[in-house]
């Protein structure tokens, strides 16, 4: 036997190796792989393999060229005489499916895009007036964007003169996690089916502050016990309040859904004008026992209105549970003004629809919340009766003061529901010793006092205000 080595100008290698599919990790096979530049190809076996024998040596580019897969390439070295192992995946093509509706709305890719946001819009682009994440906006009418590519966007905001309608092909993601920053920020729906937003975060052992919508009536909001809504649809966005910052699993789930549509809203059967919903909005959470007190019924109507009373909020009375109403915030983008601006009073209104009677609410705003009676994008308050006594949770004697927070840390805020007061405050402990006492302060509904009793121990306390007209005391606690 002899061995003969044949000696040239050219020397050849052997490529092999598997492909796998990139969505289920398994083998793949019948994909055509090709060795670029050469016109060599195969088709991978039952098993993912595949094997190029007599391939000159040299740097080449390996491609997946197969209908319904992504083009994708490696670039290999075949070394002379040896055999080269280089393993590829075949990744399947899978259609976001985008159904945009006029006006705002939040939007996210099911599948990962690569591709600038632009060119992914350019053939709708009269349509868009806008897209804007939390840092940035993509403005096709004046040719700026500052978006860049799409690439792991958590959802973006957007503005549309007509509806819009269309594919655009993306790949799974792997893994389909999302990193959520403490505060605001969007929340996607990254999973080919609805996903239950309390299943989402308790696998992760956090519960959000709140879940809404954009541009709608949607909210999630434990702390309230208020769910309009409870599931992320594919292919929209959302807005997420956090208390810290967290990381969440989407599930895997085959596609069943193309992005239901919004919480549906009320139909504005009263004398109101109905608000345009707009990119921002002020949540307002209204009581079970401020609903009952006014006499709301299911079919009833709470308003959210502006000095000019234009109504830029609007919510139907479903039965005798909390409600939130959302009052949306003027649009920058439009001429006239279809919203509350910035620090703007918000006023409540009731529409009794048996009678078709339309009342003022009688309300204070509760200061331990985030934002009062002021317009803030993005804003969170609640509304407490002026006629309970009723401060943050403690019920005293009626009168026309209400205390909040209460209980406190030491930092409290005193309000008139009735008118602006001159008036004298003291304060006095649980054995009737008097331990503080104001000059005159003017306290009034939209101008709340402030008191700092954080060097006072915890317990029980009366406050006894005094007017020029009448006394009152109200109970609080020092925690």
């Amino acid at each position: 036997d002899y061995t003969v080595f044949v000696e040239g100008d050219e020397s050849y290698g052997t490529l092999q190796g598997t492909v796998s599919n990139w969505d289920t990790g398994l083998p793949q096979a019948n994909i055509n792989i090709e060795i670029q530049d050469l016109g060599l190809s195969t088709t991978s076996g039952a098993d993912g393999y595949y094997e190029f024998d007599f391939v000159p040596s040299g740097e080449y580019y390996v491609s997946v060229n197969q209908a319904g897969y992504f083009q994708t390439a490696i670039l290999a070295y075949i070394a002379p005489w040896e055999t080269t192992t280089e393993d590829m995946f075949a990744i399947p093509i899978h259609d976001n499916q985008f159904q945009i509706p006029q006006g705002w709305s939040g939007i996210s890719s099911v599948y990962y895009m690569y591709q600038d946001v632009s060119d992914i819009f350019a053939p709708h682009s009269d349509d868009v007036v806008i897209i804007s994440s939390m840092d940035g906006f993509y403005y096709p009418g004046q040719n700026v964007n500052t978006l860049g590519k799409w690439y792991d966007s958590p959802g973006y905001k957007i503005k549309a003169s007509n509806a819009i309608n269309f594919d655009f092909p993306g790949w799974t993601r792997q893994p389909s996690t999302l990193s959520v920053p403490a505060g605001w920020s969007f929340l996607p729906a990254w999973s080919a089916c609805a996903v239950n937003i309390q299943d989402l975060f308790d696998a992760v052992g956090t519960q959000p502050v709140i879940v809404k919508e954009i541009a709608g009536a949607g909210v999630y909001w434990p702390g309230k016990s208020v769910y309009s809504f409870s599931e992320l649809n594919p292919g929209k966005a959302y807005f997420v309040l956090m208390n810290s910052a967290t990381t969440i699993q989407f599930p895997e789930c085959a596609l069943n859904s193309t992005g239901a549509s919004q919480v549906s809203a009320s139909v504005n059967t009263t004398t109101w004008d109905t608000p345009v919903p707009t990119g921002n909005s002020h949540l307002i959470h209204v009581p079970q026992n401020l609903i009952q007190h006014a006499g709301l019924l299911a079919g009833d109507y709470l308003g959210a209105f502006d000095a000019n009373d234009n109504c830029f909020g609007i919510i139907q009375i479903t039965g005798s549970q909390d409600h939130v109403l959302a009052a949306f915030g003027d649009d920058a983008l439009t001429a006239a003004k279809d919203g509350f601006e910035d620090g703007e009073q918000i006023t409540l209104k009731a529409f009794y629809t048996k009678t078709g009677q339309s009342d003022l609410l009688d309300v204070i705003f509760d200061m331990q919340m985030p934002n009062q009676q002021f317009f803030a994008a993005e804003g969170l308050s609640s509304v407490l009766l002026k006629s309970t006594g009723i401060s943050s949770g403690y019920l005293g004697s009626q009168s026309n003061f209400a205390l909040s927070p209460n209980p406190t840390t030491g930092i409290i805020y005193l309000q008139s529901i009735v008118k602006d007061e001159i008036m004298q405050v003291k304060v006095f402990d649980n054995q009737g010793r008097q331990l503080y006492e104001s000059s005159s302060v003017i306290i009034g509904a939209s101008q709340p006092a402030r008191f700092d009793f954080t060097g006072f121990p915890a317990g029980f306390y009366t406050m006894k205000i005094v007017s020029s007209k009448a006394v009152a005391e109200e109970k609080f606690i020092i925690k």
